[in-house]
């Protein structure tokens, strides 16, 4: 019986046909739940950051009120404060304009280049985004929000072991920073250091015991392992803890449809389907269930939505391919092929 695995490497079992799954992992950057962290808005929010202990990924504190002094540096911390709305609203070339226009009046502004990097990182503009936020660090080095969001690009541009160090230097300016916590333990799975990560979770949880985030990655750890039992229970109390989390309740589908509960991961993605209708993944993870209860026509539609939504979505492509027996040539194969390898989906991980 041939096996699956999920998007982010996780080992699947009772899988009926050769498929590629995708998982909370291959998410887009904006939804990632150990992505970038835009807690501060202007020079003195930035440097003395307190992330809200249960938010989501990228995230942009409420707007402070606009400093009440007049002068170029009071122009600045407004300027910084609006442009930090337009990145946490989606709004990127506004905010580029607004950091560059600060930065021309003050090129040693940390908290306008540590911006830049923002908007460089969520365009998957990976080396320009660690550019900025190094030139920010060299400003401000003691500002762990920095480190970890220098790390979180090093991670993403696949250089695990400089993005540790950036992650545990973050910490060690702030103890309790759970996203430079979550950072240091998706690092360590990135490098198939299992246990460490687990461990590292777990002293996230430790810090604030009802850390959504830090349950969500400790059940993909465990999932990553083969080892669902333990995975499921924990899976579902991040789903608990967070409304609408819907990575951490991908998490948990592909985790049931692993243990052969299809009805109830089917109905998991379902749920967020209705609120998110255009997710990629959960069409070709769909798809997949779909085909394995013998629904060939159904998993066929959701394939190719998916595939509409995103054209160059390898797992979608060569999931349909597979479906569609006899009616992909070998151009088709070769295309799929190519598309998995760009996106990191070698044969090892796929089969």
């Amino acid at each position: 019986m041939a096996k699956k695995i999920t998007a982010s490497g996780a080992k699947t079992r009772k899988a009926k046909t050769k498929t590629v799954r995708e998982a909370p992992a291959a998410a887009n950057p904006r939804q990632s739940e150990t992505e970038i962290s835009m807690t501060g808005e202007a020079s003195l929010a930035a440097r003395n950051m307190v992330p809200p202990p249960a938010a989501a990924g990228p995230e942009v504190s409420p707007p402070r009120p606009f400093p009440a002094a007049t002068g170029p540096a009071a122009s600045a911390e407004r300027d910084i404060v609006q442009a930090m709305q337009h990145v946490g609203s989606g709004r990127l070339e506004q905010a580029e304009l607004i950091f560059r226009r600060v930065l021309g009046q003050r090129p040693a502004d940390d908290t306008a280049l540590h911006g830049l990097g923002l908007v460089a990182y969520l365009r998957r503009h990976y080396d320009e985004a660690m550019d900025f936020f190094t030139r920010a660090i060299q400003i401000e080095s003691n500002n762990p929000q920095y480190h970890s969001n220098l790390g979180e690009a090093l991670r993403r541009a696949k250089r695990p072991q400089e993005a540790l160090e950036r992650f545990e230097r973050s910490v060690v300016l702030k103890p309790d920073f759970l996203k430079a916590h979550l950072g240091v333990g998706n690092t360590l799975r990135d490098l198939g250091r299992h246990e460490e990560a687990i461990s590292r979770f777990r002293l996230a949880l430790a810090i604030y015991p009802n850390f959504a985030e830090a349950y969500h990655y400790l059940g993909v750890a465990f999932m990553e392992q083969d080892r669902l039992d333990n995975a499921i229970p924990l899976l579902r109390k991040a789903v608990a803890l967070r409304t609408g989390y819907a990575d951490a309740q991908l998490s948990l589908a592909n985790a049931l449809e692993t243990a052969g509960e299809s009805d109830e991961a089917l109905a998991i993605y379902r749920e967020i389907l209705e609120r998110d209708p255009d997710n990629t993944a959960v069409h070709n993870n769909v798809g997949n269930i779909l085909k394995n209860m013998g629904r060939m026509d159904d998993a066929v539609s959701h394939y190719r939505h998916a595939l509409e939504l995103d054209p160059d979505h390898a797992p979608a492509y060569y999931n349909l391919s597979r479906a569609q027996v006899g009616s992909s040539g070998d151009d088709d194969v070769k295309r799929m092929e190519t598309m998995l390898e760009d996106q990191g989906l070698s044969d090892e991980r796929r089969v």
